[in-house]
C-alpha cells in the first residue's frame, strides 16, 4: 500500500467518524458525563417575591452538543409543586455550549413553594434541578395588619380605663 493511499484513507476514516460518531461512543463527553448536559443554576426573580409580584424563573445549563437550536417548555402547577420542562434541540457538532431559558409564571399566593426544573436534550433526560422559594404578603399589607391590630388594642385599652 503506497503512503498516499495510507494517508487518504485514515482522512475518510476520520471524516467518517467525525461526521457520523456519536456524543456516548467517540466523542468529548464519553468520559465525562458530569460536564454534558447538566442544569447549572435556576433562581427566581424577584428574589423574595410578595403576593403582587410577578414571578420569572431563569435557568441555565449545559449541552455536549451545539449550536443549541431551539427551546420550548412547559409549566405546570399541582398545589405547592411547580415544574418546569426545557425541551432542548441542539446541533451535531461535538462541543460544550450554553442554554438559558426565563419563563414568566405570573403571581402566587402566599406560601412556601417546591419549584423542580427539568431538561431534556431530543426528549432524552439531561439534568434535573429543585429550589425552593416563599411568597411573602406584600409588606404594606403588614404594615397595615399592625397599624390595625395597635389600634383594636389601643381601643380596648381605653374602654377598660373607662369601666
Amino acid at each position: 500500500m503506497s503512503k498516499r493511499t495510507l494517508c487518504l484513507s485514515a482522512i475518510i476514516l476520520l471524516t467518517f467518524f467525525g461526521l457520523f460518531g456519536t456524543t456516548d461512543s467517540y466523542g468529548y463527553f464519553a468520559f465525562m458525563p458530569d460536564l454534558a448536559d447538566d442544569i447549572i443554576d435556576v433562581h427566581i426573580l424577584p428574589e423574595q417575591p410578595t403576593v403582587v409580584d410577578d414571578i420569572t424563573i431563569f435557568a441555565s445549563g449545559l449541552t455536549a452538543n451545539s449550536p443549541v437550536l431551539s427551546q420550548y417548555s412547559e409549566f405546570s402547577v399541582l398545589d405547592r409543586s411547580l415544574q418546569l420542562d426545557i425541551f432542548i434541540e441542539t446541533g451535531p457538532w461535538t462541543s460544550i455550549d450554553t442554554w438559558w431559558h426565563s419563563e414568566e409564571i405570573g403571581r402566587l399566593s402566599v406560601g412556601r413553594y417546591d419549584l423542580a426544573v427539568y431538561a431534556f436534550e431530543w426528549m432524552k433526560p439531561a439534568g434535573s434541578h429543585i429550589i425552593e422559594f416563599e411568597v411573602v404578603p406584600e409588606p404594606a399589607s403588614i404594615f397595615l395588619l399592625a397599624i390595625g391590630i395597635i389600634g383594636i388594642q389601643a381601643n380596648k385599652c381605653n374602654k377598660s380605663r373607662r369601666l
